[in-house]
């Protein structure tokens, strides 16, 4: 969820190696849909990102110094009806990490 009022974001692409060193770096908070098995276990396998998966998805609301890393599947089709890619699908797109980082807004 995009706050209200004037924000600044800044978008970095990272490799799965900058993730995991990211991720070992400091406490992180999982923000995902528990639902999404298959992409957990893709990153576990194709990358051996491991992690703790969220009993329930949560409303993100970043605040300026707050960053976040995002695991986007590119290069399937959209999905008709809610849910989740089989993993078969899965194995054949593309990952791409992006890094999203809540800059202080000065006019």
């Amino acid at each position: 969820m995009l706050p209200e009022g004037d924000c600044l974001f800044r978008k970095s692409d990272l490799s799965p190696e900058e993730v995991k060193r990211l991720l070992a770096s400091g406490p992180f908070r999982v923000i995902a849909n528990p639902s999404h098995e298959a992409t957990f276990a893709l990153l576990e396998k194709r990358y051996t990102i491991e992690l703790k998966r969220p009993s329930e998805a949560v409303t993100v609301r970043l605040k300026a110094g707050d960053s976040l890393v995002v695991a986007q599947v590119c290069g399937l089709s959209r999905l008709r009806e809610a849910g989740e890619y089989p993993a078969e699908a899965l194995e054949s797109a593309e990952i791409r990490f992006i890094l999203i980082e809540r800059v202080p807004y000065e006019e």
